[in-house]
């Protein structure tokens, strides 16, 4: 790990008076902003520069700790050069990934609560005011912001495809869906960071899904979860799209080996029960594929040449489609792959025909908002 940087900061109270030199070096935020970061250094710019703005927050109501997850663009010398109103804390740390990038950002933190927030997302100017207020409400919280879709430029299809899933997402928390720790996106959340020390942090050995695993032992420790809206930012990162088709298998596997001893969220027949939610055109391509080896190189690679070609031609839908059956077809070879065989996974596809439970809790009608 590099030494640790604090940057030049002029920290306001709460009237707009600069604090002295000395209350300010012993000064306590409400919240500390924590953010990893690898060679992206004007997406993170623009994230500290909106920081910077936050209404309704004082700057010596916040903190800023981005950890510099190895870099070759420079960002730990730029960040360097860089004067904010808030205090801003720069941990450059040799390349170790995102787990212990946030691990050692919130363990570094001096805020009661961590707000873990990604280098590619613009906070809106109330971002920090919601937060604090709905951890008002519920002080014993996981708050899980949002983050919107950067309409400033036209995205690739498989980027446009991840954002109208995620809003499909959203829109069923706290309607069909009960927030929870499947939810936990670390893009925009926030928890007591005594929350995070007794879960023990993220779990840095877990090449994905080290926040759900994280959102799922928070679960476990009586933590409630808080979905806020109103607090935003804009998602401005993107994927290549090899690096997109990478993603899902891996999701697969892990969450096999992630459900098969949570007894608490009801093990993997949850997890294999959500392939009957699928759309029938999706279950039978995943059937497919799975079932009929030699068909799936080629089904992939159509679904893959429909979703591109369809969305350059400004055919959404048609694009928006190709790619879920794509996406489905390599997520769930993968949960195929973690139960080591097509026989046992077409058990289990059997055994939870009829299996009600889901990993997250659905709401009555009645308690829709």
């Amino acid at each position: 790990m590099g030494s640790i940087y604090e940057g030049a900061v002029r920290i306001l109270d709460k009237e707009g008076h600069e604090l002295s030199a000395a209350s300010a070096h012993h000064f306590r935020p409400l919240i500390s902003v924590v953010t990893p970061t690898h060679n992206r250094i004007e997406l993170l710019t623009r994230t500290l520069r909106s920081l910077a703005g936050q209404e309704g927050v004082s700057a010596g109501e916040y903190e800023v700790i981005v950890v510099v997850d190895g870099d070759y663009d420079g960002t730990a010398d730029a960040l360097r050069q860089m004067t904010f109103p808030f205090r801003l804390t720069v941990i450059p740390q040799v390349r170790s990934g995102v787990a212990v990038a946030r691990n050692t950002g919130w363990r570094a933190a001096r805020g009661d609560l961590v707000l873990f927030l990604d280098d590619d997302i613009v906070p809106k100017p109330n971002l920090l005011q919601e937060h604090l207020k709905a951890h008002l409400v519920q002080t014993r919280a996981v708050v899980i912001g949002r983050f919107s879709p950067d309409t400033s430029t036209r995205r690739n299809a498989w980027t446009r495809y991840d954002e109208l899933t995620q809003e499909k997402k959203y829109k069923a928390m706290g309607r069909t869906e009960a927030p929870s720790g499947i939810r936990l996106y670390t893009g925009n959340v926030s928890m007591p960071k005594e929350a995070l020390g007794a879960a023990g942090g993220f779990d840095h050995t877990l090449p994905r899904n080290e926040d759900v695993d994280l959102g799922l032992r928070l679960q476990d420790l009586g933590y409630g979860f808080v979905y806020a809206p109103a607090a935003d930012g804009l998602h401005c990162g993107y994927h290549d799209f090899d690096g997109w088709r990478r993603m899902p298998p891996m999701y697969g596997r892990l969450d096999v080996a992630m459900y098969r001893d949570r007894d608490s969220i009801g093990g993997l027949e949850t997890i294999v029960a959500c392939y009957h939610d699928r759309h029938l055109l999706n279950r039978v391509a995943i059937r497919l594929a799975i079932l009929r080896p030699s068909l799936a190189r080629g089904l992939q690679g159509a679904l893959a040449w429909t979703g591109l070609t369809s969305y350059s031609w400004r055919m959404e839908r048609v694009s928006y489609l190709s790619l879920s059956a794509l996406w489905n077809i390599l997520y769930w070879t993968g949960v195929r792959d973690g139960f080591r065989g097509n026989r046992p996974f077409v058990q289990m596809l059997r055994k939870t025909r009829r299996h009600r439970r889901r990993p997250y809790r659905r709401l009555s009608p009645s308690s829709e908002r």
